[in-house]
């Protein structure tokens, strides 16, 4: 019993001393203004550890370099320091870290593989490995690429290396200059032979109309290294090497292990869509081109690295050691730019603003910089991508619930928005608004917000009951019986399917001289003699009307009791719906109208009605989308253009391309096994699950491009254009077996210009 208390207190120190080691590794460098001090002390903390906790102390270094973007020169110095006492430790280290490096690569984890790489340049700049061997692994992964397209993994590797260099010390640069002039003579000859068809399809700003340059990261960085050769000296980068030097003279350097990659280790197809940040900076002293590119790269490299933590992101973010006036402006810059990137940020509209927010606690000065970055963009709204417009709308709700509405609003109000941004900006203020309601209340709304805005503020959020039969006795007694306490679904039905060709009598009408219809009472006196009433019988669509209407109205008094009455009468509707198909899709169309006419005044209720009787297989997704995109009105004010029809126009797709996934993971499973029989099942539901999604894209791309002919508006055509390329782009892998398919039976000769364009980009997205 002694002994075993004995153990367990040895494995309760052990665990401690392993926190207390690790702790003391990562947070190495918080403090910039005791930096030196901290590595002595830390090195000298470890050393008599490192006997005992080697794999621990090693994992936790390398682990470290992967995921602490701002410390690679600081944990490097901590190795060339320990390499002076414990060399085979480092060796060790060495091996272990190119490893990982090499097994990144591999795994298409490129932003580890690329923090890898600078940790083991920083080792040679501490003269912990031979610096030739550090210079040959950049020297190898380039000529890994050679005659590879950019999109098959090019791009990928060159940029890698690219993204080291700058990490190479003044003093290894000057040791080395043929050297490192002859891998940047090969990212020369790499960027010189590059070609990037999709660029165009993958920026912020509409290129070809905005007087705005846009280049892609990679693009950016070789720029910014044209530069630097001049001039070796990159200031946004701690690295202390001078301060130590002497010390770390005294260690012995590593040469590294076999670089092993193939080719085919990074073939990967790989879409570089990350565009440099739109510079918005004014005055004072600029940074130069390769400082601000570092500090950019570190950080989007942070927020990447800490994105499941805003508390740690922002402090992470705040501690990136750059001291420049113009920090603040470049940080929230690069956030903006992250949250807009295209086709798809890494992260959601509120994970942004919740870390603008979080910051700003933090560092007030930046909340003033988050308004002007934000009016840079929304004041050049007619240039801006549509879904990087709505990524927009989503933010700046955010922002002003938590702000209290408060915002430099003159900027983006009355004669301050020039032609042709107008239009645009306005329809950005009423998404806004529409967001901004779902997050408040409408008299908030009207109460809050500076008058000028109240033209953008969308109506109340209620239901439009009205309706051909609205009136009739028929619907008053059906609707009293579609209820949710004490629900009977047998009466229901019964109800309705006794009204189903019954007689009914129409209301007695009057009828002018011009033909207009009045009711019975009527003061006019050129009113003609009245019409005997009228004995009809109940069609099955009115029927179907009334008892869609019944349920809209009855729950709409919140989503919840919409989907109790969904979930106790789901089973009314097909008892209504004739099996013939044709006659079905009539019934389906029927439901989408009564739901789109109802909640004529919410976008929100009607994408939550429409997918809660998706759902409940009440009505299938195809309906839903024919009637979204191919019966509605062709103006800025229809369904078509709401943020609620792409919502669940998406959620729809992401739908659909879950089950995909699960399909071929199942597939895959099954294939392994050998179990042919369960294979061939699984192979024909993906087929039938694939050709529903592929012809729920023809009914989108047809709807779109039915918009663009009939619009009257150059504004409007432009937003359909711009939409087009976004749902084209967000499912490019999807779409790219089908997208020639798909082209033609979409296609008709009066779509040419600039839909071919379109097509053209999305063309060489899907092949990148």
């Amino acid at each position: 019993a002694m002994a075993a208390k004995e153990t367990g207190k040895d494995a309760k120190q052990r665990q401690e001393d392993k926190a207390r080691m690790r702790q003391l590794i990562v947070t190495l460098g918080d403090q910039p203004a005791k930096l030196i001090s901290a590595i002595k002390g830390c090195n000298g903390a470890l050393q008599d550890d490192l006997d005992d906790y080697s794999e621990h102390i090693l994992m936790t270094i390398v682990d470290c370099a992967m995921h602490l973007p701002t410390k690679s020169a600081i944990l490097a110095i901590l190795c060339g320091l320990i390499n002076v006492r414990k060399p085979a430790f480092v060796q060790q280290l060495i091996d272990r870290a190119t490893k990982e490096l090499q097994e990144r690569v591999k795994q298409g984890k490129y932003l580890q593989a690329q923090l890898l790489l600078r940790f083991v340049l920083c080792l040679a700049n501490c003269q912990a490995v031979q610096t030739t061997a550090a210079l040959e692994v950049l020297v190898s992964l380039l000529k890994l690429i050679e005659g590879v397209p950019c999109q098959e993994g090019g791009d990928v590797i060159v940029g890698m290396v690219m993204g080291a260099v700058p990490w190479i010390s003044t003093a290894l640069r000057e040791m080395h200059k043929s050297e490192v002039d002859i891998i940047l003579d090969a990212c020369d000859v790499y960027m010189a032979r590059r070609n990037v068809p999709w660029l165009a399809g993958v920026t912020i700003f509409n290129t070809s109309e905005a007087a705005i340059t846009q280049k892609d990261r990679l693009a950016a960085l070789w720029q910014a290294l044209k530069q630097l050769r001049e001039k070796w000296e990159v200031a946004s980068i701690v690295a202390p090497y001078s301060a130590v030097g002497e010390q770390l003279a005294k260690g012995v350097p590593h040469q590294l292990p076999p670089f092993i990659l193939t080719t085919e280790d990074v073939k990967k197809k790989s879409l570089v869509y990350m565009v440099d940040p739109i510079p918005v900076s004014q005055g004072g002293e600029e940074m130069s081109a390769i400082d601000k590119w570092v500090l950019q790269d570190l950080v989007i490299a942070t927020i990447e690295c800490f994105a499941k933590s805003i508390g740690e992101c922002k402090k992470q973010v705040l501690m990136i050691p750059v001291n420049h006036a113009q920090f603040d402006r470049v940080v929230i810059e690069t956030i903006y730019g992250q949250m807009l990137r295209v086709p798809a940020p890494s992260q959601l509209p509120l994970f942004y603003f919740r870390l603008l927010q979080s910051i700003t606690t933090l560092q007030s000065s930046m909340k003033g910089h988050i308004e002007a970055v934000g009016n840079f963009y929304i004041s050049r709204m007619g240039y801006i991508d549509v879904e990087c417009g709505e990524v927009l709308a989503d933010f700046l709700s955010f922002y002003l619930a938590a702000s209290q509405y408060a915002w430099s609003w003159d900027e983006l109000v009355g004669e301050a928005v020039a032609m042709p941004h107008a239009q645009r900006v306005a329809r950005f203020m009423r998404q806004t608004m529409e967001q901004l309601q779902r997050l408040s209340f409408h008299d908030n709304l009207l109460s809050r917000l500076p008058k000028s805005l109240h033209e953008f503020v969308p109506p109340e959020p209620v239901g439009s009951p009205a309706f051909r039969n609205s009136g009739s006795k028929e619907y008053a007694d059906l609707k009293s019986q579609v209820r949710i306490k004490d629900a009977d679904v047998a009466a229901v039905k019964s109800v309705v399917m006794t009204l189903v060709g019954a007689l009914r009598t129409r209301e007695v009408t009057k009828i002018d001289t011009e033909g207009d219809v009045k009711k019975e009472g009527s003061d006019d006196e050129d009113i003609m003699n009245v019409i005997e009433p009228v004995v009809t019988r109940w069609s099955r669509e009115e029927v179907l009307e009334m008892f869609t209407y019944a349920v809209l109205e009855n729950g709409s008094r919140t989503p919840t009791h919409c989907t109790r009455l969904l979930d106790w009468y789901k089973d009314v509707f097909p008892a209504i719906i004739p099996k013939d198909p044709a006659e079905a899709a009539a019934c389906y169309a029927l439901i989408m109208k009564c739901i789109t006419a109802f909640w004529r005044l919410s976008g929100l209720r009607m994408q939550i009605t429409t997918q809660a009787m998706i759902v409940r297989e009440i009505l299938p997704v195809q309906a839903a989308i024919d009637h979204l995109f191919l019966a509605c009105s062709m103006d800025e004010d229809s369904h078509t253009d709401s943020l609620s029809c792409w919502q669940l126009v998406e959620n729809v797709l992401e739908q659909g391309m879950r089950e995909a996934r699960l399909l071929r993971e199942e597939l895959a499973g099954a294939t392994k096994m050998g179990n042919a029989e369960r294979a061939a099942a699984l192979q024909q539901q993906l087929a039938e699950l694939d050709g529903k999604t592929k012809q729920l894209f023809v009914s989108i791309f047809k709807g779109l491009f039915t918009v663009f002919a009939k619009t009257p508006t150059e504004n409007f055509k432009r937003i359909t254009l711009s939409r087009t390329l976004a749902v084209g782009r967000r499912y490019h892998e999807f779409l790219a077996p089908y997208l020639s398919e798909i082209e033609q039976a979409v296609s008709s000769p009066e779509l040419a210009g600039s839909v071919q364009q379109v097509w053209t980009l999305l063309r060489a997205i899907a092949a990148a």
